[in-house]
């Protein structure tokens, strides 16, 4: 199936007649039909498959996924398509993250929707006071509220994808999980460790603690932080 795949790819990429891109619209809406319909998993796994070798081999981009989505839902409700941006559609993505069959796939595709979404002018988003967020931060803080017993599926298919390559936004989200308040520091924090002013996220405390004790772990094994104890890794670890 996925020599199958790769070959008629190959063959709808290379042509660029009318038929051929509406054919690329018609095979990505069907998968993001299947996965944003839920209901069958058996399905949602070759749909993922499919969805993220597409955006790998430049069939569709998040542009158009976000338009075929947005037509999708105002069949259903005008309500519910006027917010559809690609923050919408990441946060769909993560939902198959929390099943164990589906979690590695969700994975692949969440990690080409990043690759695709870094090139885009509004991959960051405003969190008030001019401070801006990788797109990515929103989603991942909701579907961790929603399944705050699924911290560890995040941390092997979710976390290596967002926190690099940019040590900047591994940072941001440790911000926003309140890192200052948690965690004490031997000397002054950067002030990318501060969260924006009047910055609202979804975790309680206790979550807000766990996520981090669990972006701690990932940026030790990633290598972007490091032990110079035998504590928890102290400010001057952060590596650039």
């Amino acid at each position: 199936m996925r020599q199958i795949l790769l070959t008629l790819t190959n063959a709808i990429v290379k042509d660029e007649s009318s038929r051929a891109l509406e054919l690329r619209k018609q095979a990505a809406g069907t998968f993001l039909d299947i996965i944003c319909e839920r209901q069958d998993r058996f399905k949602v796994k070759p749909a993922l498959q499919g969805l993220a070798h597409f955006l790998l081999k430049n069939v569709i981009s998040i542009e158009q996924l976000v338009h075929i989505y947005y037509e999708q839902a105002a069949s259903f409700s005008q309500a519910s398509a006027e917010a559809v941006n690609s923050q919408t559609l990441l946060k769909i993505f993560l939902g198959w993250i929390v099943h164990h069959e589906t979690a590695l796939s969700a994975g692949h595709l969440v990690r080409n929707f990043l690759i695709e979404a870094r090139r885009l002018p509004n991959y960051s988003t405003s969190a008030g006071s001019n401070f801006l967020l990788p797109l990515w931060i929103a989603p991942v803080i909701q579907t961790l509220s929603d399944w705050p017993d699924r911290i560890l599926e995040f941390k092997t298919h979710v976390f290596p994808y967002c926190f690099l390559p940019n040590i900047e936004e591994y940072l941001h989200f440790l911000s926003v999980l309140h890192f200052a308040a948690h965690v004490q520091s031997r000397g002054p924090l950067p002030t990318q460790l501060y969260p924006p002013n009047n910055y609202q996220q979804t975790l309680d405390t206790t979550q807000e603690f766990r996520v981090l004790l669990s972006a701690i772990e990932s940026g030790k094994e990633m290598s972007l932080i490091r032990d110079v104890g035998k504590h928890l890794p102290s400010l001057d670890a952060f590596m650039t």
